[in-house]
C-alpha cells in the first residue's frame, strides 16, 4: 500500500514540475477579391433653385461615401496579397514564373 501512494505522488511530483507544452493558434485569414463597380452616369433632376444646396451637399456626401468604400476594397485587396504571399511564397514564386 505504501508503495503504491508514494508511486502516485511521485508520478504527480514529476507531472506537476514537467515542462508544459504551449499551444499557439495562429489566424488563417479568408480572402476573396472584392471589385469595384463603375459609377452610373449622372442624372439630371429638376429641383427648385433653394433646394439647390441641399441637393450638391447630399450629392457630395454620396461621393464621400463611395469614395471610402473604394479606398477600403483596395485596403483589403492588399491585405490579401500580403497574406497571400507571406502564408505561400513558393507557390507564388511558381506562379510568377509561368
Amino acid at each position: 500500500m505504501k508503495i503504491i501512494l508514494s508511486s502516485l505522488i511521485f508520478s504527480f511530483f514529476f507531472i506537476g514540475c514537467s515542462a508544459k507544452q504551449e499551444i499557439v493558434y495562429k489566424y488563417k485569414y479568408v480572402c476573396f477579391e472584392q471589385t469595384k463597380l463603375q459609377k452610373l452616369e449622372t442624372v439630371k433632376i429638376r429641383i427648385h433653385q433653394k433646394d439647390l444646396d441641399v441637393a450638391t451637399q447630399y450629392k457630395q456626401v454620396i461621393e464621400d461615401y463611395i469614395g471610402f468604400y473604394e479606398k477600403q476594397v483596395d485596403r483589403y485587396n492588399t491585405f490579401c496579397k500580403k497574406q497571400i504571399d507571406k502564408n505561400f511564397p513558393r507557390e507564388n514564386i511558381k506562379e510568377n514564373e509561368k
